[in-house]
């Protein structure tokens, strides 16, 4: 094994000691043996190939028999898979284990990748969702499924628009989201909710505490996104200028030296609305700054119109 497998080893070890300490693992997952269970388990090893709960997985690691981490999230999954194919499981626990399959575990095998280093605000968000849901399992487990309606019956009345994480990750994988604003703003709507709904008192350290992980991870997001953004389009703007006085166009018409025409510099439209104004404000001192455009004043008068007029956000979009 290598030493970069041992570390991820390391870290799903350490993740999945913190899911067990979750009510819902120390009430079915944790340790199971279905020889004890009486007769509704009878039939277990009949139906089940290969009996897993999450003490076999870390017994697993200490005894090495795992080469990869992903060979431990597979066993991890296992649990949950044995659970929902068994047919004397009770519906509780059918329910729980559906609901780790489908968003604890792709958020588990998330955290093995890289951390991003590109202006896809969408990998940021799969990102920043992983290493909350993993790393503060424990404090956000009420807020991975919707609120019980048929329990809290006045819910609907107070709360207008209901979220939950695991809601959150189905509409990030199917395309629902049009922006990392938008995305933030779901996010912060489940704690806005629960604070709405229970009162300030209610899980108030939990809810400050994931709040502020949250805003931290967001900001460091959107920093890295528009610090990006703005070396892209300066070496967008560069080469564009580059291509013009190779090609060596001239004109009389100081207004038509434009060398930045010659290839037009694109705005990916995935990028946050701060990464992608902060790109044209970029675009536009480069081209103020060429000496071509330099000699037209009727340009420079224009691109300073331009950019008040970004300032003052008076463009309906970019």
């Amino acid at each position: 094994m290598g030493e970069n497998q041992a570390q991820r080893i390391g870290l799903v070890k350490k993740l999945l000691e913190k899911l067990m300490k979750t009510e819902t693992s120390k009430a079915y997952f944790n340790i199971f043996k279905p020889e004890e269970m009486g007769e509704l388990f009878g039939n277990y090893f009949r139906e089940i190939k290969r009996k897993m709960d999450f003490s076999d997985v870390l017994a697993g690691i200490e005894k090495r028999k795992y080469h990869t981490a992903l060979e431990v999230i597979d066993d991890i999954e296992l649990v949950f898979k044995n659970a929902l194919k068994f047919s004397n499981t009770l519906d509780d626990v059918k329910k729980s284990a559906r609901l780790f399959k489908n968003v604890y575990i792709p958020c588990l095998r998330r955290r093995l990748q890289p951390s991003p280093k590109s202006t896809n605000w969408r990998v940021w968000a799969e990102s920043i969702l992983a290493e909350l849901v993993t790393d503060k399992i424990v404090e956000i487990e009420l807020f991975l499924t919707p609120v019980d309606t048929n329990r809290h019956k006045d819910y609907l009345k107070k709360i207008k628009r209901p979220m939950d994480y695991g809601k959150i990750l189905r509409k990030l994988k199917e395309g629902k989201y049009d922006s990392f604003e938008a995305w933030c703003a779901d996010m912060r709507l489940v704690t806005d909710n629960c604070k709405r709904y229970n009162g300030n008192s209610f899980l108030e350290d939990v809810r400050s505490n994931v709040e502020l992980e949250l805003e931290i991870s967001c900001k460091r997001a959107k920093e890295i996104m528009m610090k990006k953004s703005r070396t892209k389009a300066s070496k967008k703007v560069r080469q564009s200028n580059h291509s013009s006085k190779v090609a060596g166009k001239s004109s009389s018409n100081a207004d038509r030296k434009i060398g930045v025409k010659s290839t037009p510099v694109s705005i990916p439209m995935d990028q946050p609305v701060d990464a992608r104004i902060m790109q044209l404000k970029t675009i536009l001192n480069c081209i103020g700054s060429d000496p071509q455009t330099q000699a037209s004043s009727s340009i420079q008068r224009e691109l300073q119109a331009i950019r008040k007029n970004l300032e003052q956000f008076k463009y309906p979009n970019v």
